[in-house]
């Protein structure tokens, strides 16, 4: 397991290689078959988009798979208060898409064009492997005093491996922890699993998730340009607490009109 960066261009391009070949060829990957709900995100969206001026408010969900987005909004009776877009990088939800959401755009963040009042993603942002630029478009699509907002695991907490080292031995996954730590202290940003644990056992869960999520990557790189809040998830047991509020991330960024 090499620990790498999105300067490093031919090991990140040979990761994106790698993954797609994965999602081309697994067919049990949850975001295609399941409709899954973040009932709290959701609130937050709808909150933050209740709060703008003008009507329909621009909304749009990046990576939506099999989102249920639409359908809490009718649920709430605000689907007509929103103009949803969703995209998705594959063509596997379209029809679903289509039947929930005002526009829909399959393909890389990249060929995005417009600008929205709200951006939101869940549990897709340690999947990538270029997540400063991926941010830095996001930012570019948000409007003035627009609102991004993004929930997924966090993998900065000390001593917590993440699924992509499922593969690897207690003594590397010390020396990673280790060598992650110093990276932290000298300002390192970004980082990057190369050989997560999904090309190595079968799949659970977050075991393709290659971006080591840090809610102080997104501190460093926004800085003046946006305030930066968290939304609370309710917490149940003991354990849900401690995954919900020490290994999630669950933050609002506001970019400064």
């Amino acid at each position: 397991m090499r620990l790498i960066h999105e300067n490093q261009q031919a090991a990140v391009a040979e990761l994106e290689t790698r993954l797609v070949e994965f999602y081309n060829t697994f067919t049990g990957y949850d975001a295609f078959n399941s409709l899954p709900e973040y009932p709290v995100l959701w609130d937050n969206v709808l909150r933050l988009a209740r709060e703008k001026t003008a009507r329909p408010v621009r909304v749009l969900e990046i990576g939506a798979g099999r989102s249920g987005f639409g359908k809490f909004l009718r649920d709430r009776g605000a689907r007509d208060e929103i103009h949803l877009t969703s995209q998705d990088i594959t063509t596997a939800n379209l029809a679903h898409l289509r039947a929930s959401s005002d526009e829909v755009f399959t393909g890389n963040i990249d060929r995005l064009a417009g600008t929205w009042d709200v951006i939101f993603h869940s549990y897709v942002y340690e999947h990538l492997c270029r997540p400063r630029e991926f941010n830095e478009r996001l930012w570019s699509h948000l409007a003035p005093g627009g609102h991004l907002l993004i929930q997924s695991p966090r993998y900065d907490f000390p001593l917590y491996f993440p699924p992509a080292w499922d593969h690897l031995s207690l003594p590397v996954k010390l020396w990673q922890t280790l060598r992650l730590a110093v990276g932290d202290l000298t300002g390192v940003r970004f980082t990057i699993f190369s050989d997560p644990a999904v090309f190595h056992l079968p799949f659970v869960r977050d075991r393709d998730a290659v971006h080591r999520v840090r809610k102080g990557d997104l501190r460093a790189l926004f800085g003046e340009r946006a305030t930066l809040c968290e939304f609370d998830l309710a917490p149940g047991s003991l354990k849900d607490w401690i995954v919900k509020k020490l290994l999630t991330l669950r933050v609002i960024l506001q970019k400064r009109a």
